[in-house]
């Protein structure tokens, strides 16, 4: 019986190929006209990215590479793979999604639902930082604030390219969720388990939410809202996946506004709880993350799908 070994590298194949007992008796490689194919790794993903729909499955191409020949775009990468806690790639819809589930160009602004304590955890607390060292505190505070790379004031100290808001206090900072290319634990790990933006459970969150029945209009709105040719399930992202919209809010609109769609620029519901009254919310403006009343709080819902 004859094998062939492929290689995903160059480098690979000559490691193989230097070791002295390569061909062994029930092994054989087979080089066709004394070259060899390899398999290229695919690049990470990155936010800003296309993710669009072909032969039956969501793919991720770069916006510089993309063209409409590819498939048909259903959503733009916002947490690329290997931030999110469980490693998985999160999109975010091209338009804003209405009371009715659909998409809207504009904005179809909804509360949270009924203002009682529900299944979900309650997340009290942010991770806030002074900005100049490694550390956060976790503080029982209900408003902080994320950096972009819209911004033009203080440079996050573990992301060069996001800077916070010029008028913000250094005392009410969040570090970005990035460091480098790298993730950043300091995000999302749970500091005392309360840490807010360690809810990665968006899709867990609106199932249990549209259980409870049709009050709770932002959570239906994300679980009723389809892209028209996928087989995703949408849903109202948790405040940890909708916080990394700010890190690379330009380049992620700015393949919203390649595609068509409508750029995320209004203040958007999480599924998080705060408490039995009170929910989180996040505003692209200025980065501010902070707890809204669940029946007299407005919001804009994105609807969010996770990539296998």
């Amino acid at each position: 019986m004859k094998y062939i070994k492929v290689f995903n590298t160059e480098s690979d194949y000559q490691t193989f190929k230097d070791e002295e007992d390569y061909v062994t008796p029930n092994v054989c490689l087979i080089e066709e006209n004394n070259t060899v194919s390899f398999n290229p790794i695919p690049p990470p993903s990155l936010a800003g990215d296309v993710a669009y729909w072909a032969d039956s499955k969501v793919k991720i191409t770069p916006l510089s590479e993309w063209s409409p020949s590819l498939g048909t775009p259903v959503g733009v990468v916002v947490v690329p793979k290997g931030f999110a806690p469980d490693g998985k790639i999160r999109i975010a819809s091209l338009t804003n999604i209405s009371s009715a589930g659909t998409s809207t160009l504009g904005t179809d602004a909804m509360n949270w639902g009924a203002r009682v304590d529900t299944a979900l955890k309650n997340y009290t607390k942010l991770p806030l930082t002074d900005n100049n060292s490694s550390a956060c505190t976790n503080t029982s505070n209900g408003r902080a604030y994320l950096p972009s790379d819209n911004f033009s004031g203080t440079t996050s100290y573990v992301d060069h390219k996001a800077k916070y808001h010029s008028s913000e206090s250094a005392l009410k900072l969040i570090p970005s969720p990035y460091l480098g290319d790298e993730p950043n634990p300091e995000y999302y790990k749970t500091l005392e388990g309360n840490n807010v933006l360690s809810d990665f459970n968006g899709f867990n969150n609106t199932e249990t939410l549209v259980g409870l029945g049709t009050g709770y209009k932002s959570a239906n709105a994300a679980w009723k809202y389809t892209d028209g040719i996928s087989d995703l399930q949408w849903y109202l992202p948790a405040m940890g996946e909708l916080g990394y919209i700010m890190p690379r809010f330009n380049d992620i609109n700015a393949t919203i506004t390649a595609l068509g769609g409508v750029i995320l620029n209004f203040i958007y519901n999480s599924s998080t709880e705060m408490s039995a009254e009170t929910y989180y919310q996040i505003k692209p403006n200025d980065g501010l993350i902070n707890g809204s009343a669940k029946v007299g709080g407005q919001g804009a819902i994105r609807a969010f799908a996770i990539i296998e």
